[in-house]
């Protein structure tokens, strides 16, 4: 499976999401759907225009997800069960493909990976083949009371109550495990190198295919430890410790590039290495080759601004070359990664309401979909900033947004789903 590339001082690319599902139907459109319970109402193929407007019925919709497969969403079926469905919904019409049932929680893990592979919060099921609801081999797990999982290609490392394992996406079958007496949280991954962390223990990174000890990072001053670790694909680790020292390593060898005390208040878990936190952390931007604090900016929390990764992490919004950062909650700012200044910022949010999430980045890069209060936007980006191109009023409080070729999907007030073309 193909790992897509980079993130730099300021920009992020792709990588794999995780997620549960046992799927009931599939093919073409789902014979099962209830039309009392999901509606779908068609619109136009206009610019700018609906396409298509679903509404959950006496369900809720809470996260969404473009695949090449069609849109999938996570919700709950209805208020009585809190029974949780994942769907596949085509993106021309939101007629569905398939439903699977599912957990009545959002996962704070799902997604697909490259190979189509949609999985999602309680591993104890089975992935699912995104394009037909198909369940694969079920990987086999106990129910420890705590444990982790971690993308590595078609490898999902977990780690249980006192084990280290992993396991494969396509098979179900135990590739490797090793006994674990270190209460390790949970990692980063670049490639194939997962690199563990502990409040005591020293940094270890594991090739996440052979279950092989790769390095165990010993350069930490005395008495200092790792409070947050974060991936530099697609070489590098950084690792920010308590007493303030960012320490930028190599992913396979543990070589230490740079290691710097930053002249800068920086909270604890959050900031540099796109963790978020609560509010008043700092914005900040790192230089990857010497560790150097080039710029910061106060920032509100990181939740809304950017986008939510596996294991909890937030990495940053990037699109044209520019980071696009809700600065206060309600005004969409582009910011240049490697300097920190302001590139424009979109004031059509200002009066709006706050933002309740990332914006979304459609396939070519450059065009990016922000939503604050009810407002939605399509934006252009460019060397001197951001270009409106259409504007429209979602039906509640956007609460999840993504976007592909065809345009972008909202969620409104967790009832409503909206497809708007391009």
């Amino acid at each position: 499976m193909s790992r897509r590339a980079a993130l730099t001082a300021g920009s992020a690319a792709f990588v794999g999401l995780f997620g549960y599902a046992v799927a009931q139907g599939g093919g073409a459109d789902d014979p099962d759907e209830d039309p009392d319970a999901w509606k779908v109402a068609g619109g136009t193929a206009a610019p700018g225009a609906i396409r298509w407007r679903l509404s959950a019925g006496a369900g809720r919709v809470d996260a969404l997800l473009t695949t090449p497969a069609g849109l999938v969403l996570h919700g709950l079926e209805g208020t009585l069960t809190g029974t949780g469905s994942t769907q596949l919904r085509t993106a021309s019409t939101g007629r569905r493909r398939w439903a699977a049932e599912t957990s009545g929680e959002v996962p704070d893990d799902w997604g697909v990976t490259d190979d189509g592979l949609l999985l999602a919060g309680d591993i104890g099921l089975a992935p699912t083949a995104t394009s037909t609801g198909k369940t694969l081999p079920k990987v086999a797990t106990p129910e420890p009371t705590q444990q982790w999982y971690a993308p590595a290609g078609t490898v999902m490392v977990i780690r249980d109550t006192d084990v280290l394992r992993a396991v494969s996406l396509t098979t179900g079958t135990e590739l490797w495990r090793r006994k674990q007496s270190t209460e390790w949280r949970r990692p980063a991954v670049v490639g194939d190198a997962l690199l563990l962390t502990d409040e005591f223990a020293r940094p270890t990174c594991v090739d996440a295919r052979e279950g092989e000890e790769l390095w165990t990072y010993r350069e930490l001053g005395e008495g200092d430890t790792v409070t947050a670790v974060g991936a530099l694909p697609p070489d590098r680790f950084a690792l920010l410790t308590e007493k303030g020292m960012l320490h930028i390593v190599e992913a396979r060898s543990g070589d230490r590039t740079a290691a710097r005390a930053p002249k800068a208040e920086i909270a604890r878990g959050a900031t540099a290495l796109a963790r978020t936190g609560t509010a008043g952390l700092l914005l900040t931007g790192f230089g990857l080759d010497d560790a150097r604090l080039i710029w910061s900016m106060p920032a509100l929390g990181l939740d809304a601004c950017w986008t939510r990764r596996p294991g909890g992490v937030h990495v940053p919004v990037v699109a044209g070359g520019l980071l696009l950062h809700w600065k206060d909650g309600r005004t969409l700012t582009a910011l240049d990664p490697r300097t920190g200044r302001s590139r424009g910022r979109a004031k059509q949010f200002e009066d709006t309401g706050t933002a309740q999430c990332p914006p979304a980045v459609a396939p070519d890069g450059a065009t990016v979909y922000a939503a604050a209060g009810r407002a939605c936007a399509a934006l252009r980006t460019t060397a001197k900033g951001l270009t409106e191109t259409h504007t429209r009023t979602a039906p509640a409080p956007v609460t999840a947004l993504t976007a592909d070729t065809r345009g972008w999907y909202a969620c409104a007030g967790r009832k409503t789903v909206i497809a708007v073309n391009g």
